[in-house]
């Protein structure tokens, strides 16, 4: 199986919003589905900063998104998604964890 070429990035990003409702479902979310089929996405908690969601492809990570207090997972899941969603179409990777430089 070929592999696809690498991600060419432009510039960094820092956040993705908050979805404004909690009702959106698992297959909307067309951009994680596309991404898995290379890329791995993780989702857990990192000392010190607390709850975190990355997007990454080998040594490339595209994607690392800080979980907002009082965020649900679902919400955090569809985030990532529209992070995913600008990597793929603005080639911009997103990080919110790490300070700008």
């Amino acid at each position: 199986m070929a592999r696809r070429p690498k991600l060419i990035l432009r510039r960094a990003e820092r956040g993705v919003d908050l979805p404004t409702t909690d009702q959106t479902s698992t297959a909307e979310l067309h951009y994680l589905a596309d991404f898995l089929q290379y890329g791995t996405i993780s989702i857990g908690h990192m000392e010190p900063v607390g709850g975190v969601a990355t997007a990454s492809e080998g040594k490339h990570v595209y994607v690392t998104l800080r979980r907002k207090p009082g965020e649900s997972l679902h919400q955090t899941i569809v985030r990532l998604d529209r992070a995913v969603g600008r990597v793929i179409h603005e080639l911009v990777y997103i990080d919110e964890i790490n300070p700008p430089g």
